[in-house]
């Protein structure tokens, strides 16, 4: 059997190759995104994203299904939605961590949902396995903010969670939650980019 130094040459012996793990040096700027990013606040602004964006992708795929066809410009939007739902559904997962494990799921209904008229088109035992996963998903994602919720600090009941995250959250052009002004910061005991933990 052949190994990487025998193709590469440099192995006589046929002896086994370990790969050396790639390092990669952050510059200040990545190191302070990646850091706001893990944070608390961040991973449940978007959560909230990623389900106002799950809303709408099936808001557009069970309006008016009819047998009317779609203009270029609904299905461009449509396009748009399922993009953007793609694009961001790595760093969903992977921010969700262990509260949502269906990452997988949310790209067999993309996968399904070519577009707006291809939808309308789908067999109607299909297009109900459509519907039922994405609800499925809806709630799982929903069940993920939740929990995410709960680990904010302080014994906050789940309504008031969701009022604090609401009033607080605000989301940046970066992608990442906006500072909480000082005053916030001192009655929240730190709260997003405040004090240390």
């Amino acid at each position: 059997m052949a190994t990487l130094q025998s193709i590469k040459g440099g192995d006589k012996k046929g002896e086994t190759a370990e790969a050396k793990p790639v390092k990669y040096k952050l510059t200040k700027e990545q190191t302070q995104y990646v850091n706001g990013l893990v944070k608390l606040e961040s991973r449940i602004a978007i959560c909230r994203e990623y389900i106002a964006l799950w809303m709408n992708f099936f808001r557009m795929l069970s309006e008016d299904i009819g047998n009317r066809d779609y203009t270029a410009n609904e299905e461009k939007a449509f396009f748009q939605v399922m993009t953007i739902l793609a694009r961001k559904h790595f760093l969903f997962v992977e921010m969700m961590g262990d509260t949502f494990e269906r990452g997988n799921d949310i790209l067999s209904v993309l996968v399904l949902a070519v577009g707006l008229s291809h939808a309308r088109l789908l067999p109607e035992n299909t297009r109900s396995k459509l519907e039922l996963d994405w609800h499925s998903l809806f709630l799982d994602m929903n069940k993920a903010l939740g929990r995410l919720l709960r680990m904010l600090p302080g014994k906050m009941t789940l309504a008031e969670a969701i009022d604090w995250a609401n009033k607080n959250i605000k989301m940046g052009e970066n992608g990442l939650p906006l500072p909480l002004d000082k005053k916030k910061r001192e009655k929240t005991g730190g709260g997003l980019f405040g004090k240390k933990k």
